[in-house]
């Protein structure tokens, strides 16, 4: 985690099985991205995090990090996390 998080708001689709896509509405700022950014980076496995604002996506890269952990993190950001 750290220094090399990736919390940039755009989305990519990159082909790997250690990664965790949500659908997260009522996303509209910077403010937000940052929110659940800082949350989800928290998680245990967590290495990156992406917050799509335009597509109401946040993509969580990482290895053996529980999906309830991810959602409780977007929750304690103010929103609720629906997986794709």
């Amino acid at each position: 985690m750290g220094d090399q998080l990736n919390t940039t708001a755009n989305y990519q689709q990159v082909d790997s099985t250690n990664e965790l896509i949500y659908v997260v509405e009522g996303m509209s700022r910077g403010h937000c991205r940052t929110a659940i950014a800082q949350q989800v980076a928290q998680v245990e496995g967590v290495v990156s995090v992406d917050v799509n604002l335009d597509r109401g996506l946040v993509t969580v890269g990482g290895e053996r990090r529980s999906d309830i952990a991810v959602r409780a993190a977007v929750k304690d950001g103010g929103y609720d996390a629906v997986a794709r």
